[in-house]
């Protein structure tokens, strides 16, 4: 009896404890995120927190990884563009996360500056002026 009750435990600790591992799109130097995701999720290790997902630019040519990783690492990747060769990681915490690629920063950036005018024209409408006035 007593060897059937470590049995069951046994076996719902390993249940509870594949349960709560992070799960992560996992490749290596794929050339599109569709490329990428085909090669499935994989279940990180307990050390591994976050989804990274790092993507480059050299040249004209486009590669994208991802992987399971530490918070720490992750947030230690930054963006830069080094002699025509461009990184970027993303990092996520939850299951999957990291299914879509983020766009790179400098079209984030460009993005938001094309919205620029529709804001300002926003306020114009709504009659922000600019100028404070006291009641």
């Amino acid at each position: 009896m007593t060897v059937h009750l470590l049995g069951i435990l046994l076996v719902a600790s390993l249940i509870v404890n594949s349960a709560e591992a992070l799960m992560c799109f996992s490749c290596n130097l794929d050339t599109s995120n569709v490329a990428c995701n085909q090669h499935g999720p994989e279940t990180c290790s307990a050390s591994s927190d976050t989804c990274m997902t790092t993507e480059s630019t050299i040249g004209d040519s486009y590669f994208i990884s991802k992987q399971c990783a530490m918070a720490s690492v992750c947030a230690a990747m930054t963006a830069g563009n080094i002699a025509g060769k461009y990184l970027h990681s993303s990092c996520c915490s939850s299951n999957l996360c990291n299914v879509n690629s983020a766009p790179p920063r400098s079209v984030r950036a460009a993005s938001l500056l094309l919205l620029l005018p529709v804001g300002i024209g926003l306020l114009n409408v709504i009659g922000c002026s600019g100028v404070a006035t006291h009641l």
